[in-house]
């Protein structure tokens, strides 16, 4: 990921965290769950992406045209979250959408974080991982 990307990321990763501080588990699992399907929305409309990680496009422009699209079918922190990303600059077209990504699962791990289910969590990633390694086919 260039660095510009990794910056907008963080400007994202501060509107979550500032929403996690006073959300409770279920609310960041929501958020994230969001998160997610703004991510599958923004991998199925290349026009949309390139359109809101154009650098050519003020942020002003990019953020109004995501806050259009998701208020009212997506919860505020998600609208909020997804903003603060497309205000940002990115390298490529994907990285926005690798971005809102890496940011619903941050979401989702400070959920399991809250419910105290984190090692859990860990735990069945781990053996998932091991599964991976274990086949050659997948």
């Amino acid at each position: 990921m260039s660095t510009t990307g990794r910056e907008s990321i963080e400007a994202g990763r501060v509107t979550l965290e500032a929403f996690a501080s006073g959300a409770t588990a279920e609310q960041l699992t929501e958020c994230g769950e969001q998160l997610l399907d703004v991510t599958r929305f923004l991998v199925d409309q290349p026009r949309l992406r390139r359109a809101l990680s154009d650098p050519a496009r003020a942020a002003d422009d990019r953020e109004g045209l995501v806050r259009r699209l998701l208020t009212d079918r997506v919860g505020a922190a998600a609208v909020d979250t997804t903003a603060a990303l497309v205000r940002g600059r990115w390298g490529t077209p994907g990285e926005l959408a690798n971005g809102c990504e890496q940011l619903a699962i941050e979401a989702l791990l400070a959920a399991g974080a809250k419910e105290g289910t984190l090692a859990n969590i860990e735990d069945q990633l781990f053996r998932f991982g091991r599964l991976v390694d274990g086949d050659a086919e997948l």
